[in-house]
């Protein structure tokens, strides 16, 4: 490995590390009672993509300075593909703002690219440590945000914040993270397992978000399949199972609504199929189906950035399926999902029950929107797909042609010193 590639994994370790710093703004607003003047600069929240620009430089310095590296076949012809909807993007959309908007959010995927000839699982295991480090800061910055900020999303027990997202923008997005830091602690087997998995638990349910709760039970039934399990204990286990079942779904639907102060839990999901309802039927041709809107439509980022351009052309999909056909079509979300089949089903490292998470996950949040989410997902994506059929790329660098040409003259001394000798 090579000082560049190591400079860029050490980044993208920091970008996790620091992921609680970029909503530190919404976070102190959640307290009145901390009067704190302060105009959110553009470079706030610009930061983190100039951290994922100088991270792909480095990268891309890397495999210049290569003499072959491998990619993967199936990800060059998905970016071949956008890179081509790009052009078409820039000739014919309205507004280049809008494509350069969906540019942005479809941008970390690159990481997938770079992961596959970058990351081992050794690499995967320290990010792994990071997730599950920044998941243990918010704990106590959602206890106090429970106990005393404001009851933004309705009160708990009358008095508390029904629901916390610590510096994370929604209480959704951070349940997404923690699912992720409680899916590392079970795979790896963290020191301390049980309480790591309590006090994610714990501020899960703090979040209120039906999407995580499930994503959790997910995580811990997969666990207990995986687990080798002797034929009498099976014998034993089954009738408790079946009698486990029917009461633990009774207790979740009388209680859960209780525990999490949300009347509407269950329901919550029809919102997302309003949108995709709204979506469909608001007169889409047969090139806004297949191909998509194109780039910017359908994001997050299209609000935050140019709020005035985002009420004239986009809306806020709360999925990523969705934002994914508003720009890329149905063809370009097929596609995607093939890529995620392909490498869940091919490889045999257990850390690929993360592909199904995070694209269950994806259902009501777009993860390729949530920092630092979309981060790592992508990287074990790339992780994942290192079993395909790779293609070879040569590269002759200047130094690799400085060196070429050193070595092929050194030859040259040593023949005419030898014909004089």
């Amino acid at each position: 490995m090579g000082s560049l590639t190591r400079i860029g994994i050490k980044l993208t370790y920091f970008a996790v590390l620091i992921a609680p710093i970029f909503g530190l703004y919404q976070y102190f607003g959640c307290f009145p009672q901390i009067n704190i003047n302060f105009t959110m600069p553009w470079y706030y929240k610009g930061a983190k993509d100039i951290l994922l620009i100088l991270v792909y430089v480095f990268f891309m310095g890397s495999i210049l300075s290569r003499v072959k590296f491998k990619i993967s076949y199936l990800l060059s012809l998905f970016f071949i593909f956008l890179f081509f909807y790009i052009l078409m993007n820039l000739v014919f959309l309205d507004s280049y703002l809008l494509t350069l908007v969906g540019i942005r959010s479809l941008l970390t995927l690159l990481f997938a690219f770079f992961s596959y000839s970058f990351f081992s699982e050794r690499e995967i295991k320290d990010i792994a440590k990071c997730v599950v480090f920044t998941a243990l800061l918010m704990l106590p910055l959602s206890i106090i945000q429970f106990l005393f900020g404001l009851h933004i999303h309705g009160t708990m027990f009358g008095k508390f914040a029904a629901r916390v997202a610590a510096t994370f923008v929604q209480p959704s997005s951070l349940g997404i993270f923690l699912v992720l830091a409680v899916y590392f602690v079970k795979h790896y087997s963290f020191k301390y397992e049980k309480l790591l998995l309590s006090i994610f638990a714990v501020n899960i349910l703090l979040t209120g978000s039906g999407i995580a709760i499930l994503g959790f039970v997910f995580i811990i039934v997969i666990s207990m399949a995986n687990r080798k399990i002797t034929s009498s204990s099976k014998t034993l286990l089954l009738p408790f199972l079946v009698l486990l079942l029917p009461v633990s779904i009774l207790f979740t639907a009388i209680y859960l609504p209780e525990m999490t102060d949300r009347p509407d839990i269950f329901i919550s999901g029809q919102g997302r199929i309003e949108v995709v309802k709204n979506y469909f039927s608001d007169n889409l041709t047969t090139k806004d189906i297949f191909l998509g809107k194109g780039f910017g439509y359908g994001t997050n980022s299209l609000y935050t950035i140019f709020p005035d351009i985002g009420e004239q052309y986009g809306f806020i999909p709360d999925s990523m399926f969705i934002s994914m056909i508003a720009q890329i079509g149905v063809l370009g979300l097929l596609f995607f999902l093939f890529i995620n089949a392909y490498a869940y089903v091919k490889s045999k490292n257990p850390i690929k029950y993360i592909i199904p998470l995070c694209l269950f996950c994806g259902l009501t949040v777009n993860i390729l929107e949530l920092y630092p989410v979309n981060w790592i997902y992508p990287i074990l994506l790339g992780f994942l797909l290192k079993k395909d059929s790779p293609i070879t790329i040569a590269v002759q660098s200047v130094n690799a042609e400085n060196q070429a040409g050193n070595r092929e003259s050194d030859f040259r001394k040593q023949t005419v010193a030898g014909l004089i000798e």
